[in-house]
């Protein structure tokens, strides 16, 4: 994404911000809070609350180069980072074998408030954002400071806060300008300024020209520069945003994550219940099935039961080993030759019911037992009651019944 993609903010000569939307579009706001935000929001700052300076290093792989610019910044007394971030980026103007112009950008220390914009996605020097002539000392008003600056290649390379136009002696200025002219040819030759060129605006008519014979160089006069065309998503494209920017965005992120996980919960929520839901209805319906089923069956499972419950009656009309005389017959086995008289012997379904009398007592309980132990009666659980004696005869009383 180029610089032509995005909302760019630009200082005005004397006072407020020009915006300018990707469609061509230029609106006026006071301060750089009021400008909205387009896709991309790239602010470009005056040369005091950005400095631009120059710098003539060894050529080296880019993580090197910006290990030197950092090195470079230090030894000048600048800090290089505040406590969220870069105060500073850099960017290759031009480069040989041995040799490589690097331009960086720091952010005024203290930043100023009134030039946030918590939403902006760049900050750097408006000029960075302007076409810069080669071997022309750009002179400008920004926000009513004197601007000078250098270009190559078309890109910023350094600029100097020269200080208010109010009350400024353009014969003062202009030998300062020659001092930096004379810098600047001596730091590279292709840096050495041919003429001045004044950009917008001037305080009056003849303070440009005294400026230009002050510093020994020509006058030239243009109404603005053109538009640089920026590759922001460029991998070298550093990342330049103030202190109090990144901490706003930053809790902006927190928020947005914070949202997005409760939205997560809610969703995963109302999922579960809405699986429950389907769940239960699905066992309510399948309840249901079940049931007129069961209804539809009823009838033959009803029939069924009593089918059985006839077989069970005539189960000892059916089996030999329960037919009453041979469950007699056996029971008559069981008796001793003398001393037990079956007095009834009363059969009904599986259920046999014997009474009798006994010489003692221990005789009728012994032939109890022995009804339990056989083979064949020994199927049915055989109920053992103590006897009862009257007039020295023991009368018993014993059940079997299916176990």
């Amino acid at each position: 994404m180029s610089s032509q993609d995005s909302t760019v903010l630009l200082p005005l000569a004397w006072e407020g911000w020009q915006l300018s939307t990707a469609s061509g579009e230029h609106s006026r706001v006071s301060l750089p809070a009021e400008a909205s935000r387009g896709r991309v929001l790239i602010v470009g700052l005056p040369g005091g609350a950005c400095r631009s300076i120059g710098m003539v290093l060894p050529n080296a792989d880019h993580s090197i180069m910006a290990a030197m610019v950092r090195a470079q910044l230090e030894r000048l007394g600048l800090r290089a980072d505040h406590e969220l971030g870069p105060r500073h980026c850099w960017h290759l103007v031009a480069q040989s074998a041995q040799r490589a112009l690097v331009s960086v950008d720091i952010l005024a220390d203290p930043f100023p408030e009134e030039l946030l914009n918590l939403s902006a996605s760049q900050y750097c020097s408006a000029l960075r954002l302007r076409q810069m002539p080669s071997r022309r000392l750009v002179l400008m008003v920004e926000q009513g400071q004197l601007l000078a600056a250098v270009g190559l290649h078309g890109q910023l390379y350094h600029a100097s806060l020269l200080g208010a136009v109010d009350g400024a002696e353009a014969q003062e200025w202009g030998r300062e300008l020659r001092w930096m002219s004379l810098a600047l040819a001596e730091e590279a030759p292709e840096l050495s300024p041919e003429a001045i060129l004044w950009v917008g605006e001037s305080p009056s008519a003849d303070f440009p020209q005294g400026l230009a014979a002050a510093a020994e160089l020509p006058l030239e006069q243009c109404a603005e520069l053109g538009p640089r065309d920026l590759d922001v998503d460029s991998p070298h494209w550093q990342r330049l945003l103030p202190e109090g920017v990144v901490a706003a965005q930053q809790r902006a992120s927190r928020r947005s994550r914070t949202r997005r996980i409760a939205s997560l919960i809610l969703t995963l929520g109302l999922a579960a219940v809405a699986i429950a839901v389907l769940s239960l209805t699905a066992m309510e319906r399948e309840a249901l099935e079940l049931q007129k089923r069961s209804e539809a069956t009823d009838a033959e499972a009803q029939q069924v039961r009593k089918t059985a419950e006839t077989w069970k009656q005539l189960l000892p009309a059916l089996e030999a080993k329960q037919y009453p005389m041979q469950m007699l017959a056996e029971i008559t086995a069981l008796m001793p030759p003398s001393g037990i008289v079956i007095r009834r012997y009363q059969t009904r379904q599986d259920q046999v019911e014997v009474q009798g009398d006994a010489r003692d007592a221990q005789t009728a309980v012994q032939f109890m037992e022995d009804l339990q132990k056989h083979p064949q009666l020994g199927r049915l659980q055989w109920s053992k009651p103590s006897p009862t004696v009257r007039e020295g005869v023991a009368q018993f009383r014993t059940q079997g019944k299916p176990q």
